[in-house]
């Protein structure tokens, strides 16, 4: 799951399921198929998770991971949120929500829509 703050893009190119919109229309399809059963949603946020904050002698440059990490933590957490709830109005149900990385887990196990942490 990654960012767009300010016109930049933050995180990793994982996956081509970038909006909720997206997320919700791969759900239907899956929920559609004989052959496939959703399970479970999974996102990680590399951006918060794998990115250092705490550099030797780059304040500046930890200043501003840091302000990116919390600006991400919002977005992301709203938009798995989000996702959740077009899920449940059309009828989709999952076993497991999984969110974070080592470096995120802190802020990610407080979604309520998040069912587990790795």
């Amino acid at each position: 799951m990654s960012s767009d703050l300010y016109g930049i893009h933050f995180g990793v190119w994982r996956s081509p399921v970038r909006t909720v919109e997206a997320a919700v229309e791969l759900a239907e399809r899956i929920a559609s198929s004989k052959y496939v059963r959703l399970d479970g949603i999974m996102g990680y946020e590399a951006q918060i998770a794998g990115v250092g904050d705490a550099a030797p002698r780059q304040a500046l440059k930890n200043a501003l991971v840091r302000h990116m990490k919390r600006r991400s933590i919002i977005e992301l957490a709203a938009k798995r949120a989000r996702i959740m709830e077009r899920l449940q109005e059309k009828g989709i149900a999952v076993r497991f929500v999984n969110g974070g990385g080592t470096g995120s887990i802190a802020s990610t196990c407080v979604e309520e829509a998040v069912t587990e942490v790795t």
